[in-house]
């Protein structure tokens, strides 16, 4: 007989079905939140290691600059006390090697236009002309690339530091 009023609690077999539904929903949510924490995480760190590879990207770069610039005063300096008399194509091959590590740098910056554009204005700015033989006007070309390069540096040291940030 049926009455209304009489609580019917069920079997253990529906109890059981009923918790175990329960568990599965919570289950279910906390795997998925998991592989969303994962993939963020995944992401922060992609992230961090493409930063990480334009920071050391533009650290070689202020390196190679830095012994460019280095190289083009020493030049100066070379002028300064007459050593340019015998002037040659030849003592730009330091500089002109360096130019060459500085333009293979440019190649790997294609992803980021700021530093590829920075490479190029060093490039620019770095570029002898061998067919120069009066030593007062080399040492006054390789005093003005120094300076040039100086300017690069300072524009490379911001661009550093906006990575940073």
């Amino acid at each position: 007989m049926f009455c209304a009023l009489e609580v019917t609690w069920g079997n253990a077999a529906d109890w059981a079905a009923a918790i175990g539904s329960i568990v599965a929903v919570i289950a279910a949510v906390w795997i998925a939140d998991g592989q969303k924490r994962f993939a963020r995480w995944q992401k922060d760190e992609a992230e961090r290691a493409e930063r990480q590879r334009h920071q050391s990207l533009i650290n070689e770069v202020i390196r190679v600059t830095e012994q460019l610039r280095d190289e083009f005063a020493r030049l100066a300096t070379l002028g300064d006390l007459g050593g340019l008399q015998s002037f040659t194509a030849d003592n730009w091959n330091n500089a002109e090697r360096l130019r060459v590590r500085i333009r293979s740098l440019q190649s790997l910056a294609t992803d980021y236009p700021r530093l590829f554009s920075e490479v190029g204005s060093i490039l620019h700015n770095s570029y002898p002309d061998p067919t120069i033989s009066s030593p007062s006007v080399v040492r006054l070309i390789c005093r003005g690339m120094a300076g040039n390069l100086d300017q690069s540096l300072a524009e490379l040291d911001d661009l550093l530091e906006q990575r940073r940030v």
